[in-house]
């Protein structure tokens, strides 16, 4: 339990809130073990990994080699204390922790450069590199390498051993190391802005596609996303990921109002086979009541659909059993030749308009009526135990009533002004 309060926006992250984000790229995960024992945090990953097949397996020990590559390599740079001090010859045999709790003056020296490989208690052999099961973890925020101290005994038989505490990372420096998985950014672009018909849309366009009474998804959804050619020319990876999924969210939209028809075959995701779905039932037309809240499975096959909570919660249950709810989706040609005639309409009269400018009043008004209904943040309230929490909140209520999500710059600059507001309302 984090009892020390911390959150995810907080300038700087413990190392165990580090090492989670670089095993799940989860700010929710982070947050919740970032004081959290190695192995009680290992065994809780592994349990949400079996339960919701979670994305990317990564191990802490897998995380530790890589932030100790990245600490190598000087992309990043940490801080901590170290700390010297003595186990008397009488507790070398106890525990670490133990011997930690009864050590004599122990001496910290001031903050440094955080270098795992620079403190041994153990003569390992020139080149030997500590791993993450070479070190215990004790007293909160000190892990020190396992071994009964490096170097000669003192006088009296006692040895001296080094211990790190209370290492820390900037957070911009390890979301900038280690970005979201992929598909997960890219769901998050096409989130940050609404989707806009290519230039020229037509209906014509249809004729390029193959014939028959339906157009398969992949193929409607690079139209709407790319133009007549369907080629992302120009696009990097992630953006062209992007590109499909706005696409896609608006043609769920367009089916949601009854303008386009789709069919799909109903089946469901078996989380302990990556990219495996069960056998897929007959098919049938998609009702436009649950499409509303579907969208493009953001790490899957390009005809799959699923709700939008698997891709808003990626990190932790993206590939959940409920992850996917269609698969071998099809439009149907007629529906989707008068959505674009429609749509080409429109393009036609539309002239270039201001810039949009975000509703801070709604915004703010909003934000205090989720304070006024969850109270102040507090560690024992998991889903408001942080200002994170109000900032995914009105993240989501801007994209579901203005069709694009905050600049979080602005917004967290705002959100401090209401909360000093809230907080004096209250008092």
């Amino acid at each position: 339990m984090n009892d020390a309060g911390f959150s995810s926006a907080d300038e700087l992250w413990p190392l165990m809130a580090a090492l989670t984000w670089i095993a799940t790229r989860s700010l929710k995960l982070a947050e919740r073990l970032a004081f959290s024992d190695p192995a009680e945090a290992g065994q809780f990953l592994f349990e949400t990994r079996k339960t919701f097949g979670a994305p990317c397996k990564i191990s802490y020990s897998d995380a530790f080699h890589s932030l100790n590559e990245k600490i190598s390599s000087r992309a990043i740079v940490g801080s901590g204390g170290k700390v010297k001090w003595t186990v008397a010859p009488t507790h070398e045999q106890l525990p670490i922790e133990k011997c930690f709790s009864l050590a004599k003056s122990p001496h910290v020296f001031e903050d440094c450069a955080f270098r795992p490989q620079e403190l041994l208690n153990a003569n390992r052999g020139g080149g030997y590199t500590l791993i993450f099961q070479d070190f215990t973890f004790h007293d909160g925020d000190c892990f020190t390498p396992k071994g009964s101290g490096f170097g000669s005994p003192n006088p009296d038989g006692s040895r001296e051993r080094w211990t790190w505490k209370g290492v820390t990372f900037s957070r911009e420096d390890v979301l900038r190391v280690w970005g979201d998985w992929p598909c997960f950014s890219a769901w998050k672009q096409a989130r940050a802005r609404a989707w806009q018909p290519p230039r020229g849309i037509s209906p014509d366009w249809l004729k390029d596609l193959p014939p028959g009474q339906y157009v398969s998804l992949s193929d409607a959804v690079d139209l709407l996303a790319f133009g007549r050619d369907r080629l992302p020319i120009g696009l990097s990876n992630i953006a062209e990921h992007a590109a499909r999924l706005r696409a896609g969210l608006a043609l769920m939209l367009a089916g949601k109002e009854e303008k386009v028809t789709l069919c799909g075959n109903a089946t469901f995701r078996l989380p302990e086979f990556p990219g495996g779905i069960a056998p897929v039932a007959m098919l049938r037309k998609i009702e436009p009541k649950e499409l509303a809240d579907m969208t493009l499975v953001v790490d899957g096959a390009r005809d799959w659909l699923g709700p939008k909570q698997f891709a808003n919660e990626y990190p932790e249950i993206g590939q959940g059993k409920d992850g996917v709810s269609f698969a071998g989706v099809i439009v149907h040609r007629e529906s989707f030749r008068r959505w674009l005639v429609e749509l080409s309409g429109k393009a036609s009269e539309k002239t270039r308009g201001p810039k949009f400018k975000f509703n801070w009043t709604a915004i703010e008004q909003e934000a205090y009526r989720l304070m006024q209904k969850h109270g102040d943040f507090h560690p024992t309230k998991p889903h408001w135990n942080a200002k994170a929490r109000l900032e995914e909140k009105l993240q989501e209520f801007h994209y579901e009533r203005f069709g694009c999500e905050l600049g979080m710059t602005q917004l967290r600059w705002r959100i401090g002004q209401w909360l000093t507001v809230w907080l004096q309302k209250i008092k």
